[in-house]
């Protein structure tokens, strides 16, 4: 099997359209008209693990462009920024059923309180607070995995000059001995 980073790449490209797919599918309108409320909690959590796997992905698909030729890396980059494209509108999807399932809790626990799982009356304020601070947590976590991907692109290039100044050293070297000689 041909391990080289533009095929790894279309590997991990091929596994991000199917999580899509698959993330698409649950926050599909009409695969949620059925089923109850739990089937729909369980349902957005799993997305949220499709969507975390999605970020691992796409982490994977970053790594391995740094290790395509610069000259074949131009179409390979368009590709990797329509995928986080994709990958924002599927996380802005999965954000309104996450606020569309709370409104709708909501109203219901104000119809029939018998239907909180945990015998008490959750104000819209209070699920309103969660929502937000659960969004307010995954824009943190984003951010740490941006500068993450940042520290390591600094690693990668101190690297890369380390080589290259090895490299000249050599060269130096190497003159240098045949000036002796």
């Amino acid at each position: 099997m041909d391990e080289t980073p533009a095929t790894l790449f279309e590997s991990y490209e091929l596994d991000l359209r199917h999580t899509l797919d698959d993330i698409n599918d649950k926050l599909d309108p009409s695969a949620s008209a059925s089923g109850g409320a739990e089937q729909r909690k369980a349902t957005l959590r799993k997305v949220e693990i499709a969507l975390d796997d999605a970020d691992d992905i796409i982490s994977a698909l970053e790594l391995e462009l740094r290790g395509i030729p610069q000259s074949l890396r131009a179409p390979y980059t368009a590709r990797l920024k329509a995928s986080q494209g994709a990958l924002a509108l599927a996380r802005k999807r999965a954000r309104e059923a996450q606020v569309q399932q709370v409104q709708t809790q909501g109203l219901r626990a104000g119809v029939a309180a018998s239907d909180d799982p945990y015998g008490e009356h959750v104000e819209q304020g209070d699920r309103a607070r969660l929502l937000s601070g659960m969004q307010t947590l995954e824009g943190s976590g984003r951010r740490l995995r941006d500068t993450q991907r940042v520290a390591l692109e600094a690693e990668d290039q101190g690297a890369d000059i380390l080589r290259a100044l090895r490299g000249q050293r050599e060269t130096i070297e190497s003159a240098r001995d045949t000036v002796r000689w």
